[in-house]
Parts: structure tokens; sequence; C-alpha cells
């Protein structure tokens, strides 16, 4: 097929391309360039640098499917402007899906998230359950979802995947994610820090599973796929935050801290069985082993870590460090 990967760059944007060039596809790549000063290892530029608010339909035309990624990327950088969260996370990604649809794109790929969900109580929920998004992020994440639903783009069919909380390696790394930071801080730091209480319930899943599935809902047949939302993650990786700090403790041999003991409100556990029932073969890997391998890759760009401020693998740090050297004006696009 031929794809157009919009966040190509990104902690799951490089992935992604890896996983569909190595099953032959012919993938372009979109990326607005913000945080290539992290990437902890080279590659190649993206094909076009540009923003999504911005992009033209030229840019889509002769792509059999377009995969999206490029948004403001979590709760905490959703925050920073929700006005503004709101034209790139939803306006931008609705253009996108229009843009698609004009260019003749058959397949619209679209990266959602599980903190959708947002607080569930005690209960299990799955994609035909209540959503109760508790951030701008989140938000925005349900509103794009209901529009591509909702609006008749002619032969464009959506695919969704809201995918758990991510983890693990990718040359990409953010540490504005939870076991991503617990991992950096075991190794480098030598403490595990907690910055909630640990009580609440998250689904994780491994950014490398992330793409081998998206990769696969993207090949799978559209009758099978075309207009669903899938949760993507494990019910084995769905854990109180708190065991996913002693996971790292236990492999690190790091102590763990309470940094803050503030509750986290966002608290979810949800149903996967929708995933196992579309692709039965996907296997996701365990969660000691994906810290596993996080452990290693962190260690092995130990060097590299110590090199730099923490704050250059959080994306919220990276966007306010431009704006005040004058390098996006307050609408984050370039001066």
């Amino acid at each position: 097929m031929r794809v157009l990967v919009t966040g190509s760059d990104g902690y799951l944007g490089s992935l992604l391309v890896t996983e569909l060039r190595s099953g032959g596809h012919d993938v372009a790549t979109l990326d607005s360039g913000l945080y290539r000063r992290a990437l902890l290892e080279s590659r190649d530029d993206p094909d076009s640098t540009g923003d999504t608010r911005d992009v033209a339909a030229t840019a889509l035309a002769g792509r059999d499917v377009v995969v999206h990624l490029a948004e403001l990327s979590n709760d905490p950088l959703g925050e920073l402007d929700p006005d503004l969260t709101v034209a790139i996370n939803h306006r931008g990604s609705v253009r996108l899906a229009d843009l698609a649809a004009e260019a003749g794109v058959g397949r619209f790929v679209y990266f959602s998230s599980c903190s959708v969900y947002g607080a569930t109580g005690d209960a299990i929920v799955d994609e035909e359950g209540p959503t109760n998004p508790l951030t701008a992020y989140a938000r925005c994440k349900v509103a794009v979802e209901q529009d591509l639903l909702g609006t008749d783009r002619g032969d464009l069919v959506p695919v969704m995947l809201r995918n758990a909380t991510v983890y693990g390696p990718s040359p990409a790394l953010r540490l504005d994610l939870a076991i991503n930071e617990f991992v950096y801080d075991a190794v480098i730091n030598g403490a595990v820090r907690m910055r909630s209480a640990g009580t609440s319930w998250r689904p994780f899943v491994q950014a490398g599973d992330i793409a081998i599935a998206a990769r696969a809902l993207m090949e799978a047949p559209i009758e099978s796929v075309g207009r669903q939302i899938v949760n993507v993650g494990s019910d084995e990786a769905t854990v109180q935050v708190s065991t996913a700090a002693e996971i790292v403790g236990r492999l690190t041999g790091a102590p763990v801290e309470i940094a803050d003991p503030s509750p986290d409100l966002r608290d979810y556990r949800v149903s996967f069985a929708k995933l196992s029932s579309l692709l039965p073969d996907l296997r996701m890997r365990p969660i000691e082993d994906g810290i596993g391998d996080l452990v290693a890759f962190v260690r092995d760009h130990a060097d590299d870590f110590r090199a730099r401020p923490k704050d250059d693998f959080f994306r919220l740090a990276e966007l306010r460090r431009r704006r005040e050297a004058g390098e996006l004006d307050e609408a984050l696009r370039r001066t």
C-alpha cells in the first residue's frame, strides 16, 4: 500500500514507519520537525515538513492510506492551551480527513487513546461503553472519533485505534509517560519516583506493539475493520500505576519513592476483546518483558541521557523552550 504517516518522527510514528516499511509498504512521511532535537538515533528527514493545519491536499495525492498521529501528544501538553489543542487535535485532524477524501485516499487510520474513558470506577468498559474524557486532549480524541464516524466522506473509510497508555523503547523516546519516566529515574537517578499516589488503574501497552497492531489493522479487510473503534492493549498489562513502578524497581534494583501523593483522577480499565476478535494472532508483550526491554534501552543510551537535560524528552517543556526562544509563535507555528 502507498501510505502517508503524519507525525512520522514522533515516539510512535518513528516505530510505525519502520514497521510499515518492513512489511513492504511505500511510506511517505510528514512531520512538524519540532522534536528532532530529542532523537536518540539518527533518522532521515521527513519527506514533508509541515503542520496539519496548513498541509495541502497535494501532500496526500496518490496515497491509499493516511495514518494520522500528528497531534499535541498527551494530557499535560493538551492543557498548555486548551483552545490551541482544539485547533490542532480536533480541527486539524478533521481537516486532514477532509483533505484525504478530496485526494482520493481510501483508508484513514486514526490514533486515538484510551484516555477517553477518563474514570470508570470498578467497571470494565468496551468500545461501545460511555466515554468520560477529563482533559482537553481526551475531549478532542472523542470529538475526532465522532466526526470520523458521523461525517460522510465518500470512499474514505476511518479505522480508529484507542491506544492504552504507552511505554517502551523508541528513537524518539518521551519521558512524559509514566513507565518511561519511572525507568529513566531508576537507571539515571537511582530511584523510581511516583508523581501520584499510584492507586489508579491503567492499561499499558508497549510502543512497538502499537506499531504492529496498527499495521495489522491497516492491512485487514476493510469490511472487518472499517468504521471501527478498537482498544489496543491487553488485560495482562492493565495494572495499578504503583504496580508498574514496583516492576521497574524490581528489574532495576532501585527503590520506589512517592514524590507526590496526590491522586490521579484518570482511573480506568477497558476490554480488549474486540482487538482479540479482529486480530486473533496478535500477541502483546508481557509487561515485565516490555519494561525489561525499556530498562536495557535506557541503559544503552545512559551517556546520552546524562549529557542532556531531562526536559529535552518532555514535549511540553520543548514547546515552551521554543516559544521562549522565539522559534514558535503563540499558535505553535514557526516564526
